[in-house]
């Protein structure tokens, strides 16, 4: 019996990659399903060698089943890469069509049939907002037919408010996403901090279990130096001291303030920027149009931020979980406080980083760095106790990848499959 995975961007494929190569390496019978029809999955090398070393499966969703002709079309449909104008317009309608009557092309029955193909154990996809009706149907289908669904977490979220801060509290907890948690089964969180704001948005405490972050383990990254070097585009910095932007992709009232100072670190003779874009479905994603950065600036669209990070001497950036990879690897942090809404918990509480409230801040910022590289905003900050209390879900082992797999296989079903 299988397990089923399924990935809706690249940024989800991040986050279960970990698991599904724990699983791959325990002998599983795995699938991988994307969702979005954007994501060629076939261009992934890593998928490649799992399905050739270990027999995992992998495919887009809507072509992986079919039981009548007009599913067979639609499935080839969505599928299709065409080249020609007048074929991508021709398709561009179908797709439409296909998509506004998605509930009746892709049925309860169908679903069910989808299940029982891969003879699927559990379903297994990354705590996101299900907008889309098909993921809380498959769900629905799969419950009724005895399986179990999991929700692993999107990354670490740094995005967990402080709820005592009234307007916070406010915007967080009547944030639509947390009543669509409800139709996983199982939620597998990363720490206390995500497990206390479940519980404040109406989750049962039976269904979550705190584990640490998959991605941002320790175990996940020995495991990735087995892999080889990923980045293969070395970054020249021609001696000078080295800043990495980590890109967000969310839009702020103050991007052209943001973008004049990218443009101002980029064009120093001290300094070389890397801007790390944020990936979506096939390309990356920029706060800003690519247009408005200065020549000088190097940007990265290949999405290994673990590489970048440690190319790096200092990292800024605004609230994305990729922030974890710099304080995992000690480096120095500036939070771009003037980018954000509402500020992340973890910043108020000993912070591993400095906290830019404009600009200025910023750019004074490096230029103590720049002077200095060794020091640091909190010289009592551990990082042996963020990563066990942030990362590994409060056990010092740092066996993240294991518990996570234990907990999914141990998980029985009662499909029936005839």
């Amino acid at each position: 019996m299988s397990t089923l995975f399924i990935a809706r961007t690249l940024i989800h494929l991040d986050h279960l990659r970990p698991l599904i190569e724990i699983l791959a390496r325990r002998g599983e019978d795995l699938v991988l399903l994307s969702s979005a029809t954007e994501m060629r999955l076939e261009d992934q090398s890593w998928l490649q060698s799992l399905q050739k070393n270990h027999g995992l499966k992998f495919g887009l969703i809507f072509d992986a089943h079919v039981s009548g002709p007009f599913n067979a079309i639609a499935g080839k449909l969505l599928s299709a890469n065409p080249q020609h104008a007048i074929t991508k317009k021709l398709t561009a309608y179908a797709v439409n069509y296909i998509q506004r009557n998605e509930t009746s092309i892709y049925s309860e029955n169908w679903l069910a049939g989808l299940l029982k193909k891969f003879n699927t154990k559990r379903i297994v996809t990354v705590t996101i907002k299900n907008d889309r009706p098909l993921f809380q149907r498959l769900n629905d289908t799969a419950r009724k037919l005895g399986i179990r669904s999991f929700a692993v977490p999107h990354a670490v979220d740094l995005s967990t408010p402080n709820l005592n801060d009234s307007r916070a509290a406010a915007f967080y907890t009547g944030d639509p996403r947390s009543a669509l948690f409800n139709h996983f089964d199982h939620l597998l969180v990363e720490n206390e901090t995500r497990r206390s704001y479940l519980l404040q948005t109406d989750h049962s405490p039976d269904k979550i279990k705190v584990l640490g972050s998959p991605r941002y383990s320790r175990q996940w990254l020995d495991m990735r130096k087995t892999f080889g070097q990923t980045t293969t585009e070395t970054i020249p910095d021609r001696g000078r001291f080295k800043v990495l932007y980590l890109d967000s992709g969310v839009k702020s009232p103050d991007n052209s303030v943001l973008v004049d100072m990218l443009n101002m670190i980029g064009t120093s003779k001290e300094m070389v920027l890397a801007v790390k874009l944020k990936p979506t479905f096939t390309k990356s994603k920029s706060t800003v149009p690519l247009r408005h950065y200065d020549p000088q600036i190097i940007i990265r669209h290949d999405r290994d931020t673990y590489e970048l990070t440690n190319w790096a001497d200092v990292v800024i950036s605004p609230n994305t979980s990729p922030i974890v990879e710099a304080i995992n690897l000690g480096k120095a942090l500036i939070y771009l406080d003037f980018l954000e809404e509402f500020r992340p918990k973890f910043v108020d509480e000993n912070p591993p980083c400095w906290i830019a409230r404009n600009p200025e801040d910023v750019l004074e910022l490096l230029r103590q760095v720049c002077q200095n590289p060794t020091i640091r905003p909190e010289p009592n900050f551990s990082t042996s106790t963020f990563v066990r209390d942030q990362l590994h879900g409060n056990e010092s082992s740092g066996n993240v990848l294991n518990r996570y797999a234990d907990v999914i296989l141990s998980v029985e079903s009662n499909i029936d499959c005839s």
